[in-house]
């Protein structure tokens, strides 16, 4: 007999992208999703957390069966290190060289068809939340397009900045501004968006690049989703700020923070 929980799971699919050269690290011994960040103690003893099992563990905690990691093809260690399961999950590869971010989504496209997608950055460390099922329970309230999750942040001029409805709908997202503005005041680091939106990346994902001189972003893909009328909502998760990993001295206050939680 299957439960409404494994047919909750068999919906879902977790998308990581991790095809980044990771280049604001500089020289790393590894990829940036696999750097440890802290020891932990076990029933089978002592294990290595790895900046990418965070993700994972909010993936898990969502009930979310199958994740696929999108990486490059010369980071083979990232597949090396957590193989095809982990904490209960199955994890598939898909291997490409990226020019983005949402071409590194686009490549998942054909595997997620039809499933509702759970969305994260693996170099993000959020803070305390209910996470990716309130995100789930709010996109079948309103049958959303798209809900991001969204945080506080120290630094917006490094993050995608949403503006808000009182309902919640997103009307604006800032992307990169060199400050933070009490309509701006929050960011997005998760998202859980169904089938139209998937289907909107692959078909659009074209006529956007051509729009921007410069990379084209997540937000950038959003932005027009809500221009062309798909359903974007935010909803606030956390208020505390989210860490980027994404450079030597963040990733330092990474394992400062694990070290006065363990």
């Amino acid at each position: 007999m299957t439960t409404e929980s494994e047919n909750l799971s068999h919906d879902l699919v977790g998308v990581i992208p991790a095809a980044g050269q990771a280049t604001r690290m500089g020289k790393l011994p590894c990829s940036k999703e696999i750097l440890p960040i802290a020891l932990q103690n076990t029933a089978s003893g002592s294990q290595v957390r790895v900046l990418g099992d965070l993700l994972i563990d909010e993936f898990d905690k969502a009930d979310v069966g199958k994740v696929i990691i999108a990486t490059a093809p010369w980071k083979l260690d990232i597949e090396q290190f957590f193989g095809v399961r982990r904490d209960g999950i199955g994890l598939e590869y898909v291997y490409l060289d990226s020019e983005s971010t949402v071409h590194t989504i686009d490549a998942c496209c054909a595997r997620v068809a039809g499933r509702t997608v759970v969305f994260g950055f693996p170099d993000l460390v959020l803070p305390p939340s209910k996470g990716y099922r309130q995100l789930l329970g709010r996109q079948q309230e309103l049958d959303a397009d798209v809900v991001l999750g969204l945080f506080g942040t120290s630094h917006p001029h490094m993050m995608d900045m949403v503006q808000c409805a009182d309902d919640g709908r997103v009307l604006d997202i800032a992307i990169k501004p060199p400050g933070k503005s009490d309509e701006y005041a929050k960011t997005w680091c998760t998202a859980v968006w169904g089938d139209r939106f998937t289907t909107y990346i692959h078909e659009h994902l074209e006529r956007a690049s051509r729009a921007f001189d410069r990379e084209l972003y997540v937000g950038d893909l959003l932005l027009a989703a809500i221009g062309d009328g798909l359903d974007v909502f935010g909803l606030v998760l956390s208020d505390q700020d989210v860490i980027d990993a994404g450079t030597p001295e963040t990733y330092a206050r990474v394992i400062r923070h694990f070290s006065d939680v363990t």
